[in-house]
């Protein structure tokens, strides 16, 4: 009911507002305020808009690169265990730029070094570490 008053009345009111101070009121209607705040946005707009699409292809190029680290993983569990090939694995490689580099630790657990675990006797081994003792003169003792 309130409602109904108020959308009867408001009318009036404007009108009876107008004819006193002799001003329009520009509520509901754009003017030229809101043109200029319009244009004023669009150019606060575009360099947002730029940026946010900088941080996207970033963003997409992350992952990209992650998703190609993940598949040369893959393809490197594949091939020291002898499992089936996957064509997926190198597409995202080839789409990454060819050639991924795995981080260090990622390389350790795919190829450990051989040299860490074997104990066994090599002639070589024995040879070279027969050859990088140093020998020094003895010291003086005539003190």
């Amino acid at each position: 009911m309130e409602s109904a008053v108020k959308k009867s009345l408001l009318a009036p009111i404007k009108t009876l507002k107008f004819c006193v101070t002799g001003e329009k009121t520009t509520s509901g209607s754009k003017g030229q305020g809101s043109r200029v705040r319009a244009c004023a946005d669009t150019h606060l707009l575009r360099p947002y808009e730029a940026d946010l699409e900088r941080e996207r292809k970033l963003r997409e190029a992350m992952h990209a690169q992650k998703n190609a680290e993940r598949a040369a993983m893959r393809l490197h569990f594949r091939s020291k265990y002898q499992l089936t090939k996957n064509a997926e694995d190198r597409k995202r490689v080839r789409a990454a730029g060819g050639k991924v580099c795995l981080p260090r630790d990622l390389g350790k657990m795919v190829r450990p070094d051989a040299d860490d675990g074997d104990d066994s006797f090599s002639v070589i081994r024995a040879f070279l570490r027969k050859h990088t003792r140093t020998h020094t003169a003895e010291p003086c003792r005539v003190m």
